[in-house]
């Protein structure tokens, strides 16, 4: 999957939101890059850059009080990572990008770990990826 191709897969996602979501995501970028960073990978304790699908940085939501700093919250989707998931798992790459995608917008929204299972699970299923 090209660049361009991946980007789009992400943008459709993100357009496809329920409204409830898509609301609170103003303040937010999302941005595709081939491979983590040095820093980032040290910063989660992983070696391998294939290991890391995603990455958010940022205040969560529920964390932000009335003097919060409106700088965006950023979230990274690591392709050639995701592309060696989705290839070792044989499991569709859209597949793989929604989950991905799905799990650090759930670091943005503040979900516990349940919610974010049930979260990727319902997208999935209705993507039917």
């Amino acid at each position: 999957m090209t660049l361009k191709q991946f980007e789009r897969s992400v943008a459709t996602f993100l357009e496809e939101l329920p409204e409830v979501y898509a609301r609170r995501i103003s303040n937010l970028s999302v941005q595709v890059e081939d491979i983590p960073s040095p820093e980032i990978l040290a910063e989660v304790g992983f070696a391998d850059p294939l290991e890391l699908l995603g990455y958010y940085t940022g205040t969560p939501l529920h964390e932000r009080g009335h003097d919060s700093v409106d700088l965006p919250d950023i979230i990274l989707l690591f392709r050639k990572p995701i592309l060696a998931e989705a290839h070792a798992a044989d499991v569709a790459v859209e597949r793989v990008i929604l989950e991905t995608l799905l799990h650090e917008l759930a670091h943005h929204f503040g979900f516990s770990e349940d919610d974010m299972e049930r979260v990727e699970q319902d997208w999935a299923e209705r993507h039917g990826c």
